[in-house]
């Protein structure tokens, strides 16, 4: 990734330098990531509308399997970068509040908060115990934590819900999935689309964007005042 010296930001907590340097670099590479998936995708949907317009019927049972194989693929393949996603984001959240928890001995500890999920116990810490000025990315952290529900489903039953589940999930209202009906009853499975991940890198963005300064702001009312 190139930098030029517009980028270049002064902290007064010079930690922030790397982890800052250390973001930007995760962005792009999610971005870079996203964009070679769908890029694969779509050659390998060429190929395979290619095969079936030139088929005289012989290779019908074979290439209709391999759509099958096609669109299996992309469901894992979109699971897949969903979990990565959060993991990393939810990652250097930990690594942050990590770092301020040994910056600043205060009394309230990590390990001492209690919540639903990791991500909720993060940003609970630094705006309860840092005790820093979330509003700017408050907005963003509600639809992230939208699409952590939906990264759960995901993870603990490869994205197959309940009746249940699917009204749990429909209400988080993310025109970028659908809910698919399967062959088991009253089962259902969590499809997410190309534009949910441009969403999804865009909420993450935004909150490392508002992240770093509100970080830098805290630390310079604690330390140098």
């Amino acid at each position: 990734m190139m930098y030029s010296f517009n980028d270049i930001v002064t902290y007064n907590w010079m930690e922030l330098k790397i982890f800052s340097v250390e973001i930007s670099d995760s962005t792009y590479t999610f971005n870079k990531l996203l964009l070679n998936l769908n890029e694969s995708l779509a050659n390998i949907k060429l190929k395979h509308k290619t095969e079936v317009a030139e088929d005289d019927g012989s290779e019908q049972a074979l290439l209709q399997l391999e759509e099958l194989v096609i669109n299996e693929l992309e469901k894992q393949q979109h699971y897949a970068y969903c979990l990565a996603a959060h993991s990393s984001f939810e990652g250097k959240l930990k690594r942050i509040c990590n770092k301020i928890e040994t910056e600043f001995n205060f009394k309230i500890k990590l390990a001492d908060l209690n919540g639903g999920n990791d991500l909720k116990k993060f940003y609970n810490y630094l705006e309860k115990v840092f005790e820093m000025d979330v509003r700017k990315m408050e907005t963003a952290y509600k639809s992230i934590c939208k699409h952590k529900i939906v990264r759960n489903k995901i993870t603990h039953n490869n994205g197959i819900i309940s009746i249940d589940e699917k009204s749990e999930v429909s209400k988080l209202n993310l025109k970028e999935l659908t809910i698919e009906s399967i062959e088991e009853k009253d089962m259902f499975q969590i499809k997410l689309n190309k534009d949910y991940f441009s969403v999804l890198n865009e909420n993450i963005s935004s909150f490392y964007k508002e992240l770093i300064p509100a970080i830098d702001e805290r630390y310079k009312i604690l330390k140098l005042n």
